[in-house]
């Protein structure tokens, strides 16, 4: 790192003292001074994985201030969708090849807000509700699209949302039932309509909770079930194709209808159950959707 002349391997340098970087894609960065003598030196690094699985960290954003909370997930093969609904069936075996980072909690609205001022775009309604550590709501997947954009653009990694099936898989947290909990009851573990005995919803009125508010999952991730629901990258489609058993998104030209996951407050807990599915417009703003992100890990 100190000399004049950009190293190559094979470069000879003269005794003295050097300013050493070793690094390599998806590895942390080791560098540390050593002595070159007059004769040949080996020295042995030890690089650590940058994001070994289940680390939670924050992306620095250029202009100041951490991204979202995120958690790395290990790459693993589980059972997408439910024959018992027409809409989530056929169920079939789906493999997610690589690991990759999620965030822990729905994406606030202290985080799009600092999106909306930096890009000078409009700050979406918080219905009366609050805004700070409350989920932003009345967002359109074109909204979530040029968010998941400006995070990229200011932590210089990949941002995007989750394909259906890596949020399926995360949102299971490794368990094979459809609610991460192992059971139907959802007294106390969300922020539903009817089934949850929410605080947050009342027999005539309803609102969202302030993310975390309730147990995380096995793998760490909070409001993967209620509070609200969660726009994704795949074009939707009633029912999916059994012969699809790769993690990628369904795209279609011309697409205008998106998935949402996870249901929301708004749903009874039969609907917020990891392998509940509908689809939205585009261009559609609701009061019980919201952002949920992930991060391409490097490999």
């Amino acid at each position: 790192m100190n000399i004049a002349p950009r190293y190559l391997p094979g470069l000879e340098l003269g005794p003295g003292r050097y300013d050493v970087e070793v690094s390599k894609p998806g590895f942390s960065k080791v560098r540390q001074w050593i002595v070159l003598e007059d004769k040949d030196l080996e020295v042995t690094f030890k690089l650590e994985r940058a994001y070994f699985i289940g680390k939670r960290f924050q992306s620095k954003l250029s202009s100041g201030g951490l991204g979202p909370k995120m958690v790395a997930i290990e790459a693993g093969s589980f059972t997408m969708g439910n024959n018992q609904r027409r809409l989530a069936s056929p169920a079939h075996r789906v493999h997610v090849k690589q690991d990759f980072a999620i965030s822990i909690f729905e994406v606030t609205f202290t985080e799009y807000d600092r999106f909306a001022e930096a890009t000078g775009s409009a700050k979406p309604s918080d219905a009366g509700w609050g805004r700070g550590d409350r989920p932003v709501i009345n967002v359109t997947w074109q909204d979530a699209q040029r968010y998941v954009g400006w995070l990229s653009k200011e932590t210089g990694k990949h941002y995007r949302l989750a394909s259906e099936a890596e949020w399926e898989y995360a949102a299971k947290g490794g368990n094979s039932h459809q609610y991460w909990w192992a059971s139907s009851d959802a007294r106390g573990k969300a922020n539903c309509r009817r089934g949850c005995f929410s605080e947050f919803t009342k027999l005539f009125s309803t609102s969202t909770a302030p993310v975390g508010h309730y147990q995380a999952n096995p793998f760490g991730l909070f409001d993967t079930a209620g509070n609200v629901a969660e726009w994704v990258e795949d074009c939707y489609q009633a029912g999916y194709t059994p012969t699809k058993t790769t993690s990628t998104p369904v795209k279609i030209s011309g697409c205008q209808l998106h998935t949402v996951r996870g249901g929301s407050m708004r749903d009874s807990s039969n609907k917020i159950s990891s392998d509940y599915r509908k689809g939205l417009n585009e261009t559609a703003r609701a009061k019980d959707v919201g952002i949920r992100v992930v991060m391409e890990l490097d490999q």
